[in-house]
Order: C-alpha cells, then sequence, then structure tokens
C-alpha cells in the first residue's frame, strides 16, 4: 500500500479473484488481484476514495465489506462533525474487474461508524455508531447496493461488533 495509508481492514471478492482493502489514513480502498493458488497479489489495479474531494485533510476510515452478490463493497468514515460526509457508509458498485466506483455516501443517523455488518442474506447492513450509541438498519437494493433507512435503531452503548452466527 501506499506509504502513510494506513491498511485498516480487508476484504475478498467472493469469487476469490480480488482483495480490497480500506486505507484508515487517507480514506481509500485499493483493489488487488489475487491468485488464490499461489497466494499472490497483484499489484493495486485501483485506489478509490471513499470520500468526496473537499474532505478535510484528516480522513478516518474503519470497516469495509464485499456483498454476497460480489456486484458492491460498503466501506465506513468516521470523523465527527468537519464535513457533511465526516460519518457515513459509502456504497461502490464494482465493475467486471472488480474495480470501485463510488455510489452512494449515507449519513442518515450515523454517527462515527467503528463498524458495520451485512447479515447472512445479504439484504441488510447494520452501522454500529460508536460515538453515537446505536445500531442502525439499512435495507440494501439487491441491484445497485445502495442503502435506505429501515428506521429501526438500537440504543447500544459503544457498539463496536456485531457477528451473526448459524445454529445447527
Amino acid at each position: 500500500m501506499e506509504s502513510g495509508s494506513g491498511p485498516r481492514h480487508l476484504a475478498f471478492h467472493p469469487d476469490g479473484t480480488m482483495l480490497y482493502v480500506i486505507n484508515e489514513l487517507n480514506a481509500t480502498i485499493a483493489a488487488l488481484p489475487y491468485d488464490a493458488d499461489s497466494g499472490k497479489l497483484g499489484e493495486a489495479i485501483a485506489t478509490v476514495s471513499t470520500v468526496p474531494d473537499d474532505f478535510p485533510e484528516a480522513k478516518s476510515t474503519a470497516e469495509i465489506m464485499v456483498h454476497p452478490s460480489g456486484k458492491v463493497l460498503h466501506g465506513s468514515n468516521r470523523r465527527l462533525s468537519d464535513h457533511p460526509d465526516a460519518d457515513s457508509i459509502a456504497v461502490f458498485r464494482l465493475d467486471e474487474r472488480g474495480v470501485p466506483e463510488r455510489v452512494q455516501l449515507v449519513t442518515e443517523d450515523i454517527a462515527f461508524p467503528r463498524a458495520f455488518q451485512l447479515d447472512p442474506t445479504g439484504t441488510w447492513l447494520y452501522a454500529l455508531n460508536q460515538k453515537g450509541d446505536s445500531i442502525v438498519e439499512f435495507a440494501i437494493d439487491q441491484q445497485t447496493g445502495e442503502l435506505t433507512p429501515t428506521g429501526n435503531i438500537a440504543e447500544i452503548p459503544t457498539p463496536v461488533s456485531l457477528v451473526f452466527t448459524t445454529s445447527g
């Protein structure tokens, strides 16, 4: 990764051919080809910003996940109130090569989203607002990956992690 970018989390594409890295310090996502047979990563084919061009110099991201469909990925920005998009969930469409293109920044009811989680079906995204003391539910459009608030908000002190488990 670029010096000073601050790689934080990563996510593999469901087909196993791409690795996505969210960089905390420069608010970018790098897309790297991955060869599962050799375990080798290629050079980044794209690096895209998770925030608008007019965003302040100091940045901070947190979570990244690829939707089970492989069509979109989501990443979180967390900064508090120095820009309208400072605390947001960024939605990226993935093209046929796996290159992300930002299509939406969701800020409604978002407050320092340290983490988020997709339910196992890929229907819902739950934003964990570490400094907002809440977990907010969003419906995921299955074609575009765009998020719509459902109005369901759970008041939870300082949420930072959510895990779905399967029984059986």
